[in-house]
């Protein structure tokens, strides 16, 4: 495999709201969104034509890409809530097993809105993290948390992002436990895959 995978698709900005002239009339258009094949979320909220103020979401994921290893997706998040509506795209790259994706993680890095170019390398190493994670093995130097807090951790998203510093790719990865919203963050070296303890992203405290 290419240390490099280029992935290249043109997409909507990742916020784009505009007020609704009239929330029943947007409503029946996300209902529209409900009947396309990619849909794989619709609110109930979608069916209470009748009350104006009801918040409504559909997702709509597109076609995976396959590479030999990995995978990506793209998600559109549909949203109206108090007359405005917003939509939201998101990344998501997995695991490529006999031509289908699993094991999601959000993905995102800085681009320039119309290509997305996405390293293997980190890939490899992201997915490894995830792996050992799975084993309750990883221990981080900078969260100082107990035992029981890295049974059933998980990746919930990476953001691949250079270091405001000396400008060198950093891996921050947010992790969670199963049943736990709350998210906590490791940051590593993208070169030496060291963890860093940081205060302010991309420089240490």
């Amino acid at each position: 495999m290419k240390n490099v995978i280029l992935f290249l698709i043109f997409f909507p900005s990742f916020l784009n709201a505009t007020e609704a002239d009239s929330s029943n009339s947007f409503i029946e258009q996300m209902k529209g969104l409900c009947l396309n094949t990619e849909a794989t979320h619709c609110s109930s909220e979608l069916y209470n034509i009748g009350q104006v103020n009801e918040d409504a979401v559909v997702y709509i994921k597109q076609p995976e890409f396959i590479f030999d290893k990995y995978c990506v997706e793209l998600e559109n998040k549909h949203e109206l809530s108090s007359r405005v509506y917003t939509l939201n795209s998101y990344i998501y790259v997995g695991r490529s097993i006999n031509g289908t994706c699993s094991d999601y993680i959000r993905y995102t890095q800085e681009h320039d809105g119309k290509s997305l170019y996405i390293d293997a390398n980190a890939l490899d190493f992201i997915f490894s993290i995830k792996d050992v994670f799975h084993k309750n093995k990883l221990r981080s130097k900078c969260l100082n948390k107990s035992d029981v807090f890295y049974k059933n951790i998980d990746i919930y998203g990476v953001n691949i992002y250079p270091s405001i510093v000396d400008a060198k790719l950093k891996y921050e990865i947010s992790i969670s436990q199963t049943g736990d919203d709350v998210l906590f963050t490791m940051y590593f070296d993208s070169t030496t895959k060291v963890e860093e303890c940081e205060g302010v992203r991309g420089q240490k405290p």
